[in-house]
């Protein structure tokens, strides 16, 4: 026995291109599925379906592929109009079953690593990343040689990544999943940068009497500053602006 690979965009497509090559009608195929399609996300990760027929032994057979192409042009003589009404309902029905298939089959794991292979391999970087999920977040975090370029200036490049990557997640599943990137534990280390500086603007207010501004930052980091400051005797926090401009103002209660 013989065996032969085909590709299509779609499990539809692959079929018809082996039928058309192979000179055989769809029907009479003997194949195994090797790999379903997958749009992946935005280009990324996507992948055609691959098939293997099996074709018989032709030794032995001194002009095979003659009687095998007659009854195949005889057919679309003999049964033209109704050839088109057999043909169209594949390529409209594949597309979806494909697609349900694979969505039913990823995971939050599979996407983002999809979505994060193009990124690596466009900056020349091969981080090992860690996965860690539960039933409300899913967290990546990358580890490696010279993966500083994925952080960029006080984490704006890794807090971009994160959004798009979260996107991607649950756009794709229809899910709510939080999802968190972090590059050489960067996350860890930014929390416990900006408590140290809230402690230390805080004293400075109280000291002096007077407010003190800090740079503008993200939702998150100010969250993070205002739960440093919570405990903090005398000291008043608020957030003034728009972002991406809204900054955190800290002032002894008493200049209220």
């Amino acid at each position: 026995m013989r065996r032969q690979q085909f590709t299509g965009k779609t499990l539809a497509e692959a079929v018809a291109t082996a039928a058309r090559e192979l000179g055989l009608s769809e029907n009479a195929l003997d194949y195994t599925v090797l790999e379903k399609a997958s749009k992946g996300f935005l280009g990324f990760g996507a992948k055609e379906a691959r098939i293997e027929v099996v074709l018989p032994d032709p030794a032995g057979q001194e002009t095979p592929a003659a009687p095998m192409a007659q009854p195949r042009l005889e057919e679309k003589e003999d049964k033209t109009p109704e050839a088109p009404q057999a043909a169209s309902p594949a390529p409209a029905e594949a597309p979806a079953s494909d697609q349900a298939d694979s969505d039913d089959l990823l995971t939050p794991e599979d996407i983002g690593l999809a979505f994060l292979a193009p990124i690596f391999e466009a900056l020349e970087v091969n981080p090992t990343v860690e996965i860690q999920e539960d039933d409300d977040q899913i967290t990546f975090a990358m580890y490696g040689e010279e993966v500083g370029i994925l952080i960029g200036r006080r984490g704006d490049t890794l807090n971009a990544l994160q959004f798009l990557l979260s996107l991607a997640i649950n756009r794709r599943l229809g899910g709510h999943k939080r999802v968190i990137l972090d590059c050489e534990d960067y996350r860890t280390r930014r929390a416990d940068t900006l408590s140290a500086l809230a402690h230390r603007m805080a004293d400075k207010a109280r000291e002096t009497g007077r407010r003190v501004s800090l740079d503008p930052m993200n939702a998150a980091e100010r969250r993070l500053v205002h739960l440093a400051l919570e405990k903090e005797p005398d000291i008043k926090a608020e957030s003034y602006g728009e972002d991406p401009h809204r900054k955190i103002v800290i002032y002894p209660q008493q200049h209220q």
